[in-house]
């Protein structure tokens, strides 16, 4: 075998630069390394040109594709009941949303919630105190970093107060006037 000369493009330089294809080996056991940029998906076609001493070349192509998967609901959100006037809060567990895709990073978002109720994407929790009685079904959203995104719905039900009323004890003898009634809310 007379000295080869090998080269290698990509057709996507943003998912597999041409210096992340490397070629090793020697003689008639050559190998071809191509390595797409960590933490990206996509399709790039490489070609792998062989040029002799004599300047002859052949070429052959190929595709690298690695697909990003969407993250999924790994523990369903129960729904939850808070009480108008008394404060709130619920905190989801970290591992509520997953994807396996390594090193994604979720963030997480939500819609529709009660009034006088906000959410901490930092701490995934659920907090304050509800201004008003209501049942909202809240979505919550974990979106990966090229957008895939799962949803899973619970139901925030905010109950009235209880309230309770208590007459004082009065007595009223027959022919008396009427004596002035009182009472106690909560």
């Amino acid at each position: 075998l007379g000295s080869l000369g090998f080269s290698a493009t990509s057709s996507n330089l943003t998912f597999v630069p041409n210096a992340n294809i490397v070629f090793g080996g020697s003689g008639t056991a050559r190998t071809v390394t191509v390595t797409p940029v960590t933490g990206q998906s996509g399709t790039a076609t490489i070609t792998l040109t062989v040029t002799d001493e004599g300047a002859l070349t052949a070429t052959s192509s190929f595709t690298v594709t690695v697909l990003n998967t969407a993250p999924v609901v790994a523990i369903a959100i129960p729904d939850q009941a808070g009480v108008y006037g008394n404060a709130f809060s619920h905190q989801l567990p970290a591992n509520t949303f997953t994807d396996s895709d390594a090193d994604d990073t979720l963030t997480t978002t939500v819609s529709t919630l009660p009034a006088g109720i906000t959410f901490n994407a930092t701490t995934r929790t659920f907090s304050g105190t509800p201004t008003a009685p209501s049942a909202a079904t809240v979505t919550v959203t974990a979106t990966d970093r090229f957008g895939l995104t799962v949803s899973d719905a619970f139901v925030l039900t905010i109950a009235k107060a209880p309230l309770t009323v208590t007459a004082d004890a009065r007595t009223k003898v027959y022919g008396a006037p009427n004596p002035a009634l009182t009472a106690t809310i909560t």
